[in-house]
């Protein structure tokens, strides 16, 4: 088996190379790629009584809710056409960073906030609020060549510059040392 590795190298390490090219090639290839995630949502109650049109008191305390989804385009070409679907219209809704939208609804009656673009590496907002009734749901989003994926989002500590270009040097010291191990391994495999 050796013998035969160490007669054919050169076109067993053409293929490794073109078989690596083309999963590279497969994996940073450009195209948009769409993640979002609900960043928070909160439900506060507000000391404060509803009242109907003659001023009785309806309820004694108020609910409001309140949710945060925040997209991003992670890819490396601009999504374009991106589409927000939720499960009604929010009763009130803000945008972040302000820009051009439109929204309309589905034959389903569902709600869709539209974008016509989405830059690599942009991230888009969208705040929903509401006071004594449901927030929708966001079911689903989308642009013209994929669908956003839903991730799970929390807070993370944020280290200081240093310490992340330690870490890399280090990483990168380790990959380097690997690679001399295996090419050690593979010279003293062919003795």
């Amino acid at each position: 088996m050796l013998n035969f590795f160490h007669t054919y190298s050169k076109e067993t390490f053409a293929l490794v190379g073109v078989v690596l090219a083309f999963v590279l090639n497969r994996i940073f290839r450009l195209r948009s790629k769409l993640i979002y995630s609900v960043r928070h949502s909160s439900n506060y109650v507000v000391d404060q009584p509803l009242l109907d049109d003659q001023g009785a008191i309806v309820q004694q305390q108020q609910l409001v809710r309140t949710a945060s989804i925040v997209a991003q385009n992670t890819g490396l070409q601009a999504a374009k056409n991106v589409e927000f679907t939720f499960n009604w219209k929010p009763p009130i809704y803000n945008v972040y960073p302000g820009r051009a939208f439109s929204t309309f609804n589905t034959e389903m009656n569902r709600w869709v906030l539209k974008l016509d673009s989405l830059a690599p590496s942009e991230q888009f907002a969208i705040e929903i609020l509401s006071i004594n009734q449901d927030l929708p749901v966001i079911s689903a989003m989308r642009c013209d060549d994929a669908s956003g994926k839903l991730i799970t989002m929390m807070p993370q500590r944020v280290f200081p510059t240093w310490f992340n270009v330690l870490i890399v040097v280090e990483l990168l010291a380790g990959i380097a040392f690997t690679f001399y191990l295996v090419a050690t391994l593979i010279e003293w495999l062919a003795r």
